[in-house]
């Protein structure tokens, strides 16, 4: 069952909902909600090798992919983890949230049929720094499919 804060969902929380979240055992990880502490793909430095910055975009839509082809679920970056329990809001820093987001979406285009169903929502934690929600729904066009080249593919 998708986690209820306060008897909200995830897209509707606020900073201090969140905070809830924090060394509290019934939101630890499961098949429905993900910590992550940041983006890795976005965390390399500017003259990273392209390459190297496309094999760390492969966990973002492996982890849409698995979401997607299970019941859907929520990833949640900007919160570090310790065995599965959220410990610390963080936030991750974004000075354009449309960007932002418009380039997390061009991140997938390599799903296939089509790009799962998103929801984003962006929790403030502090000036130009924020809990980014993602919510993937699970819809009839399941298995999604990451195709990293045109002889291999992965269902996850």
């Amino acid at each position: 069952m998708l986690p209820l804060i306060n008897n909200k969902s995830l897209l509707n929380c606020d900073y201090d909902d969140f905070k809830e979240l924090i060394h509290n055992e019934v939101f630890r990880e499961n098949q429905f909600l993900d910590y992550k502490e940041s983006f890795s793909f976005l965390a390399l430095p500017k003259d990273t090798k392209k390459e190297i910055v496309e094999s760390k975009s492969v966990e973002f839509r492996n982890d849409v992919c698995s979401f997607a082809n299970a019941d859907g679920g929520y990833l949640i970056y900007g919160i570090t983890d310790n065995c599965g329990m959220a410990e610390e809001l963080t936030g991750i820093e974004i000075t354009d949230k449309d960007k932002f987001e418009l380039d997390l979406r061009n991140k997938l285009n390599p799903i296939m049929p089509k790009i799962p169903q998103l929801f984003f929502r962006f929790v403030e934690v502090k000036m130009d720094r924020y809990i980014v929600v993602i919510y993937i729904r699970h819809d009839d066009y399941a298995p999604y499919i990451h195709l990293e080249n045109q002889k291999n593919y992965k269902v996850y």
